[in-house]
């Protein structure tokens, strides 16, 4: 099972409202679309890493 970590997190207001209108389209909330990012960089970063090893 996951745990989950409270981090602050210093953002540029004019990102973080563009994260907020991305969040209300995909009807998630802020927090969860900030997540979702995160995971599709680390995720695209591990393929990446993974393709330079062969």
């Amino acid at each position: 099972m996951n745990s989950t970590v409270n981090f602050t997190l210093r953002i540029d207001e004019e990102l973080l409202e563009k994260i907020r209108y991305i969040s209300e389209v995909k009807k998630r909330s802020t927090n969860s679309q900030i997540l979702y990012i995160l995971e599709k960089y680390v995720s695209n970063f591990e393929n990446q890493k993974n393709d330079n090893k062969n």
